[in-house]
Parts: structure tokens; C-alpha cells; sequence
């Protein structure tokens, strides 16, 4: 299947549902290049490949735009900003990696995960950013050769990509099925034409 193919199929899958699930997701990301190999369960960080940067990049771009549901909350936290900011610049040459896995804490996702269970969807937003920073270091975990054949449903919420992770906080910003709805449709909509910009699928529009 081409990249075109891909596309189409997901906007197809978006017309029809509402949502983009974990194989159409999986599917786009392997459009945007190989995945480099390396043993199961290793921590070393991939190398910057073109295919890395812009899977980091699509699934920074996720977390960003819910960036602003988390500062409506969380005005004087800006630790998820901090995550999206060092991921850039690592991509970016700015700075080593050993300075973007120093901010990767176990304090700072357990904070994440206990607004989460605080504060529901806005918390996600900042699950999001630390899925993205992830992607940065280690590139989308669904296309490792042992993780291919998972779907949405065999994902629970502690391990969510983000662009599922940032749907969760776009979407359920209220307790009305219609309108939460129609947020899911609207954010999978921008994420697939997002995905086809960094893809380098020109004048792709759903």
C-alpha cells in the first residue's frame, strides 16, 4: 500500500467513525520511514533518523496543540512545556541526549498520571508531552516487531501514544456524548492532515 493509500484509508476510517484507531495510526507512521532495529526491552535511545525526527515531531505537535487545556488548569506548571521544549531542541541539535533523558523522572509521570486521575482529561494533555518526548528517544513503541498486531483496545490508559493521549484531553472537555464527539472527529481530522504535512504529502486536505 502507498502513502496516498494510507491517507485515504484514514480519512475514509475518520468519515465513517469519528476516530482514527491504533492500526490506521501505526500505519501513517510507517509512511514517514523504517524503524531502526534494536533488542527488546533495551533503554539506549535510537538514533536521530529522518524517520524518528518526524514522528516525534507529528507526535509533539499532538501535545502542543492541547497545551492550552493544561495551562487553563495548571497555570504555574509548566513541567509538560519543559518536556515539549527539550524534545525540540534535542531534535534540533540544540542539546545531547543525555539532557533530554535526565528530565525523563519517574516523579514527573507520576505527577502526570495523579492529575490525571485528579483532574481527567486535562491531565492527558500532560501525559501527552511525555509520550511525545518518549518518541523523541525511543520512537513510536507500536511499530516494534512485538507490539505490531496490538490495537486500541489491547492499550490500556497508563500506555496510551500521544496522539491517542491528546485526543483523550481535546476531546472530553465536557460531559455532552454529542459534543465530545464531534471534538474527537474535529482532532483526528487535524492530526491526519498534520501527518500528511510532515509525511511531505503536499496539498493533502480532508
Amino acid at each position: 500500500m502507498n502513502c496516498i493509500e494510507v491517507f485515504k484509508q484514514a480519512e475514509q476510517e475518520i468519515a465513517e467513525s469519528g476516530k482514527l484507531s491504533l492500526t490506521a495510526r501505526r500505519k501513517i507512521w510507517q509512511t514517514m520511514g523504517s524503524l531502526e532495529p534494536r533488542k527488546r526491552d533495551s533503554l539506549k535511545p535510537r538514533s536521530l533518523t529522518e524517520p524518528l525526527k518526524k514522528r516525534a515531531y507529528l507526535a509533539l505537535a499532538c501535545a502542543q496543540k492541547v497545551m492550552p487545556m493544561w495551562c487553563s488548569v495548571y497555570p504555574d506548571n509548566n513541567s509538560p512545556q519543559n518536556l515539549i521544549e527539550k524534545s525540540l531542541a534535542y531534535l534540533d541539535g540544540k542539546i545531547k541526549v543525555k539532557e533530554l533523558r535526565a528530565e525523563r523522572k519517574q516523579s514527573t509521570i507520576d505527577a502526570f498520571m495523579n492529575a490525571v486521575d485528579s483532574r481527567g482529561s486535562v491531565g492527558s494533555a500532560a501525559v501527552a508531552a511525555w509520550s511525545a518526548m518518549v518518541v523523541a528517544l525511543e520512537d513510536e513503541q507500536y511499530l516494534e516487531p512485538w507490539d505490531s498486531d496490538l490495537t486500541d483496545d489491547d492499550i490500556d490508559s497508563y500506555e496510551r501514544d500521544a496522539a491517542k493521549e491528546a485526543c483523550v484531553a481535546y476531546t472530553y472537555t465536557d460531559e455532552d456524548d454529542d459534543k465530545c464527539a464531534i471534538r474527537e472527529k474535529h482532532f483526528w481530522v487535524w492530526y491526519l492532515e498534520e501527518a500528511a504535512k510532515i509525511a511531505g504529502l503536499e496539498n493533502f486536505n480532508l
